[in-house]
Parts: C-alpha cells; sequence; structure tokens
C-alpha cells in the first residue's frame, strides 16, 4: 500500500502600500437657493500602510476590501464638499506620492506628506 501526501503551503505574504487617489468637489451655490453648483477642487493621494498578501490570486481583491474597510476616513458628501475614491494602487512600501516627488523635485522638501493611514 502506498500513500501519496501533497503538502501545500501558502506563499509568505508581501508588503505593500495602497495609494488611494480621491477627487474633491466644492459647492459654490452657497445661498441654498437653486440647485447646486458642483466644482472641482482637484483631490488627495491617500496612503494606506501596513496591507501585505500572497503574490497570488486574490491579491486585487484583498486590497480593495482594505480601501473599501478604510472609505470612511477619505471620503465625504455633504452640503458644501464631495469627496470620493477615483483610484487606487499597490506599490512598493515606502514609496511617495507624485505631490510628493513633485515637492522634492521643486522644492527639495516635503512640507506636506500624503496622508497616512495604518490598516
Amino acid at each position: 500500500m502506498t500513500i501519496t501526501a501533497t503538502l501545500t503551503t501558502t506563499p509568505p505574504a508581501t508588503a505593500f502600500d495602497i495609494h488611494v487617489t480621491t477627487q474633491v468637489y466644492e459647492n459654490y451655490n452657497t445661498s441654498g437657493e437653486g440647485a447646486p453648483y458642483w466644482k472641482a477642487k482637484g483631490g488627495t493621494t491617500y496612503v494606506l500602510t501596513g496591507f501585505a498578501h500572497p503574490l497570488c490570486d486574490g491579491l486585487g481583491a484583498a486590497a480593495q476590501a482594505v480601501v473599501d474597510a478604510q472609505r470612511a476616513a477619505f471620503t465625504a458628501d455633504n452640503g458644501d464638499i464631495r469627496e470620493w475614491v477615483i483610484d487606487w494602487a499597490l506599490v512598493p512600501v515606502g514609496t511617495l506620492t507624485d505631490d510628493e516627488k513633485l515637492a522634492l523635485e521643486y522644492d527639495g522638501r516635503i512640507d506636506w506628506p500624503s496622508p497616512r493611514i495604518a490598516v
């Protein structure tokens, strides 16, 4: 009698940061009369730190779940401001956001780093 066993292992987790990009709109109709007048005002890139997952199927879904779980930290929707997620990206830990890279390039320093949120 021969017994065959298959050993399955979970790949090691790899650490990433998640850069979450938002879009902000501001209501310019402050009188409260008539329809709101929403004007695009840029946005923010938030950095979610501490995410780790094996490099395998399900990586994107796991990252999306983390973004969804943290969504309240970087979204707003009231009569004056609307901010919502327009994109996110997995990046190596410590990667600067585009705004931080531009600050370093043009100012030589980062005075206003992107907000970091530990997950």
